[in-house]
């Protein structure tokens, strides 16, 4: 057996051992050490730097999101049926009152009896997890009402078209005992990271224990859902990553996100896409290293693209094992065409203009007040990384 394939079962091992840990309560939502010892380590380290810069990114939303009269919702998975195709949305409440307009308007869209013909019949459920029985419980929206609240694993075994029922994992490397997972579990424990951390352990535990065993597939996690003042929905996907340096492009996954895309646009749901360009195009350095260094935190960019099949290209590229992205396996993608990429913010911190840049594409989709980049832009401001932030594996 090869070390790829020793890694993955180490993994499978050690995420069936935190889910049984936390239906006996030997790991808990409440411990800090918990959640990072024993759920995330299993998780890979490129999801866990994901989970710090997604709350980075979803904290200065919400407290920004009223300037543009913008309206947000955070929580909603989507899971595919055994024939490939989006079937089952799921949205994941914090607590009993975490529902608001955009969640209903979303709802409203993709069960209008006008789209019936061209999409699957969508299968909806909000997920909450009660503390004091330490259970998921799900209500499903049927001819335009929500069902009384049910035990998860009922509502999940009842899902039409499903595939079987599997134990897909993580395969990503085993970062805990290394210092990049080190430095991450170390901005784990800031306090601006803190009000995050327990509701991300529960969705995760959602994620990995059910969902995903449940439907034998993936699922597909969206970054936010965006209402606009004229009433439209679009959806947000955030993305940390450089160009592929032979291709001189960006890649978009086949599958989940130009399925995605296609999907989507059947309700005349849009999709922004944020991309935040590191300094360093390294995969094996931190990128939390880059947020304190002071140079380096002027050369992160912040990208807009508004999804569309326009902006597809032609070029094909495969990516296998750990540089496959947070799954660890085969994956297909497609390059973004430049003329559809934007800058919004040269470095980290947004400012003031950087921000309105920001809001008014969450709004719109609209680039035309931006600059179009292409790869020399990014290359030329690119560094080398430096030596102190090499990370040892």
């Amino acid at each position: 057996m090869n070390s790829t394939r020793l890694v993955k079962n180490q993994l499978k091992a050690e995420m069936t051992e935190a889910c049984k840990g936390f239906q006996t309560q030997e790991i808990l939502h409440d411990s800090l050490d918990d959640i990072i010892n024993k759920q995330f380590s299993a998780e890979g380290i490129k999801r866990v730097e994901s989970f710090l810069f997604e709350s980075f990114l979803r904290t200065r939303l919400q407290n920004c999101d009223s300037v543009k009269g913008l309206k947000l919702s955070f929580g909603w998975m989507i899971g595919f049926n055994k024939y490939g195709e989006i079937s089952y949305w799921f949205r994941f409440q914090e607590n009993e009152n975490d529902w608001n307009e955009v969640d209903q308007t979303l709802v409203n869209t993709i069960t209008d009896e006008s789209f019936k013909a061209c999409t699957p019949i969508p299968s909806i459920h909000r997920i909450s997890y009660l503390s004091s029985s330490n259970s998921y419980h799900a209500q499903t929206f049927k001819d335009k009402n929500w069902s009384y609240s049910s035990p998860l694993q009922k509502t999940l075994s009842g899902l039409l078209l499903k595939r079987r029922s599997g134990s897909i994992r993580n395969t990503e490397e085993d970062h805990f005992n290394n210092d990049r997972f080190k430095k991450a579990s170390t901005w784990m424990k800031k306090d601006f990271f803190g009000k995050h951390i327990k509701n991300i352990s529960i969705q995760r535990r959602l994620v990995n224990c059910f969902l995903v065993p449940a439907l034998g597939s993936q699922i597909v996690d969206l970054d936010a859902v965006i209402l606009t003042p004229d009433g439209k929905v679009s959806c947000l996907e955030f993305k940390r990553k450089y160009p592929a340096i032979r291709m001189k492009v960006f890649g978009l996954d086949s599958h989940p996100h130009i399925k995605l895309i296609k999907h989507l646009d059947n309700y005349s749901i849009g999709i922004r896409h944020i991309i935040l360009v590191p300094p360093d195009w390294d995969k094996n350095t931190s990128p939390l290293d880059m947020l304190k260094d002071t140079m380096g935190r002027e050369l992160w960019h912040w990208l807009a693209v508004d999804l569309n099949l326009s902006c597809i290209g032609t070029i094909k590229m495969n990516t296998y094992g750990t540089d496959s992205g947070q799954s660890g396996e085969k994956r297909t993608q497609y390059n973004i065409e430049w003329c559809a990429v934007y800058l919004i913010n040269e470095g980290i911190k947004l400012n003031k203009d950087g921000e309105m840049r920001l809001l008014n594409f969450l709004a719109s989709g609209e680039t035309k007040n931006l600059s179009n980049i292409d790869y020399k832009y990014l290359y030329d401001k690119r560094r080398q990384t430096p030596s102190k932030f090499k990370v040892q594996t």
